[in-house]
């Protein structure tokens, strides 16, 4: 099956990421149970309620649910130091899409394996750590590429440094590397804490 690819409703002076959680569930969700009901009948349907789906990713490729390709474990270990964290969770195939923009073809994410991130208050300064992992060395190219393209049309460059290449948007700072199999993303108003984790992602 090709990657999902649906049609999203204009929502004017909406951000992408509020638009994509109101409406793609409804969306996806249906085109989902469509191909159920299409290749096992409503049976199939039914059976998805007693065995739903682990990921967005199932639900965007049904034949990944139909085989249990369940997402990869993530290690996210970094914490900064003197910080609270106060959100983490996955964002998951659906929203590395959003984070990639319409324009990102969709094969960018379709190869998204597994992913985690975590938020942490730095006394009243951000920090935000994101790892994702890929079905394939070229997945995690693929999506890298794409996603050093969002940045870049985003935010001014700065020089890379610890093997990662680095944007800003004052004083937001954000950077990205590929790494131990994976792809992390950093992000931080605190320049002296992003300086940090770079030093302790890019040395590992």
């Amino acid at each position: 099956m090709p990657p999902f690819s649906m049609p999203v409703p204009p929502m004017p002076n909406v951000p992408p990421v509020l638009r994509d959680q109101l409406l793609l569930p409804y969306f996806a969700g249906r085109d989902f149970a469509q191909a159920l009901q299409k290749k096992g009948g409503w049976d199939a349907v039914k059976q998805a309620w007693v065995r739903p789906p682990e990921s967005t990713e199932q639900v965007l490729h049904p034949e990944k649910y139909d085989a249990r390709e369940g997402p990869k474990p993530v290690d996210l270990s970094y914490a900064p130091r003197g910080g609270r964290m106060i959100n983490e969770g996955v964002l998951g195939e659906v929203l590395v899409k959003t984070f990639l923009g319409d324009a990102a073809p969709d094969e960018a994410s379709a190869g998204w394996g597994g992913d985690r991130f975590r938020v942490w208050d730095l006394s009243g300064r951000t920090m935000l750590v994101w790892r994702s992992v890929w079905d394939s060395s070229s997945d995690a190219a693929e999506f890298l590429s794409a996603a050093q393209s969002r940045l870049a049309s985003a935010h001014g460059a700065e020089p890379a440094r610890r093997g990662f290449r680095v944007f800003a948007a004052p004083p937001w700072r954000f950077a990205i590397a590929e790494r131990a199999g994976g792809v992390d993303f950093i992000s931080s108003d605190d320049g002296q804490a992003f300086e940090a984790a770079l030093d302790a992602l890019g040395g590992s």
